[in-house]
């Protein structure tokens, strides 16, 4: 996940977009919230036709697209990505594996669940540029 990171905070600066490296956690204006949401409803429908069509190498690449886009709108919010999904793991490995399943297959959460707390990770984050090593601009 740090590498993926790293990657994406790369992109930003090509693209030319500060990604407030040495700010905390905050929602972006307007603008950036509605490309955002509209890029991330093309990933997916591009994703959904991909699965449909039942082609691996572009479902494999419509994946990938997606998950580039959603660490991108986390860079945008000024989320330590791995820092978050290192307690989301944590939280999904809580999960009662050996208990019910839902009529799909989805594992339910039993009585040892507990809930990712998001909150916490992000008061607890350093900036973005001290972590990953980007103060540099």
């Amino acid at each position: 996940m740090e590498d993926a990171f790293r990657d994406l905070l790369a992109f930003e600066r090509a693209c030319g977009h500060e990604p407030g490296l040495f700010d905390g956690p905050n929602v972006p204006g307007q603008p950036t919230v509605a490309l955002r949401s509209k890029l991330h409803r093309e990933e997916f429908e591009e994703l959904q036709e991909a699965m449909e069509s039942g082609d691996i190498a572009a479902i494999t690449k419509e994946v990938l697209d997606l998950i580039w886009v959603c660490l991108g709108t986390l860079v945008r919010y000024r989320v330590d990505a791995p820092a978050a999904w290192r307690e989301l793991a944590l939280s999904n490995m809580s999960k009662d594996f050996a208990g019910a399943r839902r009529g799909d297959g989805k594992i339910l959460k039993g009585d040892n669940y507990y809930p990712a707390n998001m909150g916490r990770v992000l008061l607890e984050q350093w900036p973005i540029a001290k972590t990953y090593g980007q103060e540099s601009a």
